[in-house]
């Protein structure tokens, strides 16, 4: 019988149906190595309630193993470390392990400021996390295991992170849900990014050399979920074009079993070719994202993204030749940009939004781990007006607890605060006035 659950907590908004790929491939790595794991889904079996409610949170977890894992998100964490919290009072004999896009120094501060955590993962949880369970199932110490951060004997441990020659990404445990209860399936096609952007942490978190998984594998699980009825599935691999001779795999694979299957994935301005349009296309791609960021070249040089507007406004219109969907990302509230940086951001907007593109203007949240946090924390602001739409916040806004637990640990909710600059106002003014409360809303 088993005695850990996972659990997914990966929920974006209260009406998110979107596949937990990533808690199901935890699973996998568990199954793989015969232990036999409990599985639930937050998000798919909550969703008459409100997600995002301690309460509802709480009452959720109280039915979980001895042992509970959990992959969640960010926005998540207020709730969720409230609800565990008191979970771990009533239920002292738990061990919590935590782990998603979870930056060294949050992790740190978590295991911290919150001693009922007893193990946090960093970045990709592959069989070391089997080794977690273990030691701590037979209480045994859990140094010399990487990438992960605990604490033992009043010290804060970090373990160096595994510099891994190689990532073995298994096929989700899909056997463990109802494929038709969801409408978005994501399929990891690789792990870690190259590109230094001074946002993002994804290179420090995730690590920076990309690991690819093999075209046999990617075969077997598109055609599991397309023998289970799937129609249409993301590749969420942020490296996706990069890799010619894997992008020929892939495309090759689509073409030859002829399946009535549409596929999106992620692009960057400056790999993505006209010879890659054209054979994505062909394959089945029906949709594509771009992070453009912003529409200042001053902006975009700062943030070392490695192309100009000019650039990629060409790549947007040849994309849109091939591809009938194209998703842009632009963002605002740098702390380095001027109301002319702005303006230039909003024009964009506006313009791409006149040639049909589905794009998405949201203000920038402070992330650790990145070289813009480390020069300008000192300036982040919480404000429940000013939080990042990526997220359902509706519930900060009612609950005193939440706000409370989000200004009280800023260096942990880094996701729910803003850069503060002079004319932070005047933007967020500006941002209502031209949306008409649409999606660019703050």
């Amino acid at each position: 019988m088993s005695d850990i659950t996972i659990v997914n907590m990966n929920v974006r908004r209260q009406t998110s149906k979107e596949l937990p790929t990533g808690a199901l491939t935890l699973v996998s790595v568990f199954e793989n190595e015969g232990i036999e794991v409990d599985f639930k889904d937050y998000a798919e079996k909550k969703r008459n309630l409100d997600l995002f409610n301690i309460k509802n949170t709480y009452n959720y977890l109280r039915n979980t193993k001895r042992f509970l894992l959990i992959s969640y998100l960010a926005n998540m964490r207020p709730n969720l470390l409230l609800a565990l919290e008191k979970l771990k009072e009533t239920n002292p004999e738990k061990k919590i392990i935590l782990g998603g896009y979870i930056q060294e120094k949050t992790a740190i501060h978590m295991i911290e400021q919150f001693p009922f955590i007893d193990v946090i993962y960093l970045g990709y949880a592959d069989k070391t996390i089997c080794e977690v369970y273990k030691r701590l199932k037979d209480g045994q110490s859990l140094r010399g295991i990487g990438s992960i951060v605990f604490s033992e004997n009043n010290r804060i441990i970090i373990s160096k992170k595994i510099n891994r020659t190689d990532i073995n990404i298994p096929k989700p445990a899909y056997h463990k849900i109802k494929i038709k209860d969801y409408d978005t399936v994501c399929i990891s096609d690789s792990v870690g990014c190259p590109y230094k952007c001074t946002f993002c942490a994804t290179p420090t978190t995730m690590g920076s050399k990309i690991y690819y998984s093999p075209i046999s594998q990617l075969r077997k699980e598109i055609t599991t979920l397309y023998d289970k009825g799937v129609k249409k599935i993301n590749f969420i691999g942020e490296s996706f074009g990069i890799n010619k001779k894997k992008v020929n795999e892939i495309c090759n694979f689509f073409n030859e079993e002829k399946m009535d299957l549409k596929w999106s994935c992620y692009g960057r301005i400056n790999y993505m070719t006209k010879e890659i349009l054209q054979k994505i296309s062909k394959a089945g791609c029906y949709n594509i994202f771009y992070g453009v960021e912003s529409g200042s070249n001053k902006v975009l040089r700062t943030i070392k993204k490695g192309f100009n507007t000019t650039e990629a406004m060409e790549k947007i219109i040849e994309t849109k030749k091939y591809i009938e969907g194209v998703r842009l990302n632009l963002m605002w509230g740098y702390p380095f940009e001027t109301m002319k940086d702005f303006m230039k951001t909003i024009l964009l907007s506006a313009k791409l939004n006149a040639m049909g593109m589905d794009t998405g203007l949201w203000l920038l949240s402070p992330v650790t781990d990145t070289p813009i946090y480390e020069k300008y924390n000192h300036r982040m602001r919480f404000s429940p007006d000013k939080i990042c739409i990526r997220y359902d916040y509706k519930e900060i806004k009612k609950d005193e607890k939440l706000r409370k637990i989000i200004s009280n640990h800023p260096e942990i909710f880094t996701d729910f605060y803003h850069y503060h600059s002079k004319n932070i106002d005047k933007k967020a003014a500006m941002i209502k006035i031209t949306s008409g409360g649409k999606k660019y809303e703050i």
